[in-house]
């Protein structure tokens, strides 16, 4: 799939691609929430060290901004998880960076027509070894 692709696809369908990513990195109970009144969380799952996960999916060309990290970062107190973190095809803000930093929501790309991972800065751990703050993933 070429990345002009990707961004033609329906976004409920980029969070299926994401939540079958998942699984193919061995997390399991991996579902999506409903299309609305989901309070932030797009996909939930369970890590494979057992962290409880919550995700917001970002299918942008562009810049997605610390919206949508207030937003996952609510979710991820609303759904009780271990872990909370954002997917998205296009970039993010600088705004987006500190506020993920500060409040351990994890910045992850998945562009599947890209098969390169590049892993950027991590921040820190907790007590569970997940890292904490931003971390950049290319698949």
């Amino acid at each position: 799939m070429e990345y002009d692709s990707i961004q033609r696809i329906d976004p409920y369908d980029y969070e299926e691609i994401v939540a079958e990513h998942l699984r193919a990195q061995g997390y399991r109970k991996v579902t999506t929430t409903r299309k609305s009144g989901d309070f932030g969380a797009d996909v939930l799952a369970i890590a494979p060290n057992g962290d409880k996960v919550c995700i917001q999916c970002k299918r942008y060309s562009g810049s997605v901004g610390p919206k949508a990290v207030q937003e996952i970062y609510a979710a991820k107190k609303y759904y009780k998880c271990d872990l909370a973190c954002v997917y998205t095809t296009g970039d993010y803000t600088q705004a987006a960076e500190k506020l993920a930093e500060s409040t351990g929501v994890e910045l992850r790309y998945l562009n599947p027509g890209v098969m390169t991972a590049r892993i950027g800065r991590h921040i820190k751990r907790n007590k569970k070894g997940s890292i904490l703050g931003t971390v950049r993933i290319l698949l």
